[in-house]
């Protein structure tokens, strides 16, 4: 997929190490995204000067208490002028602690899509409209690009969430068949 939308993953350094973090198909199904991996604003010092020369409107998707709905966002930008995307990728713990450690976040425009509930399914969420990484970049391309074909992206999420389903069930002691017994 290629895409007019700048992307950039801002994820932390564990998540890089599991096997179900969403970011990395991101990147394979849209290849011009950059993952930046990092927790402090020291480890993204080189993506805060790319933002300080950008001159497309710079969106973070996070469900802060501030984030307006991405549709009002959308609303209200020029479409000639191109937008720059910014997600947070790890667990909702330490993506609330990287969005803690980096105030120069919360300095951008935030945009949410609460109105959306989750289809991920083998991780826990706090909150039925907090997305993956996966779903909170397919469903703002298909918003902000309505021509763009975002169905790769959605056709890998459910292939690897039926993967680690089925893997989570083989891993499953085995029924024996007895009954518990009466007392």
């Amino acid at each position: 997929m290629r895409c007019a939308t700048a992307i950039d993953i801002l994820q932390h350094p564990a998540e890089t190490r599991v096997a179900k973090n969403t970011a990395r198909i991101c990147k394979l199904c849209v290849p011009q995204t950059q993952i930046w991996i990092g927790q402090d604003p020291a480890d993204f010092a080189a993506l805060q000067a790319e933002l300080a020369a950008e001159t497309r409107v710079v969106w973070v998707l996070y469900p802060s208490d501030l984030a307006q709905p991405f549709g009002e966002l959308i609303a209200a930008v020029q479409p000639q002028v191109g937008v720059r995307l910014l997600l947070l990728d790890a667990t909702w713990k330490k993506a609330y602690k990287m969005w803690q450690l980096n105030p120069w976040l919360d300095k951008l425009p935030k945009a949410n899509l609460s109105h959306l509930e989750s289809n991920y399914r083998i991780r826990k969420s706090p909150k039925s409209h907090y997305l993956s990484t996966l779903e909170a970049l397919a469903y703002s391309l298909a918003a902000l690009e309505p021509e763009l074909d975002t169905q790769p992206l959605f056709r890998a999420f459910h292939a690897m969430q039926g993967h680690f389903q089925v893997r989570d069930v083989r891993r499953a002691p085995a029924a024996t068949g007895l009954d518990a017994p009466a007392d």
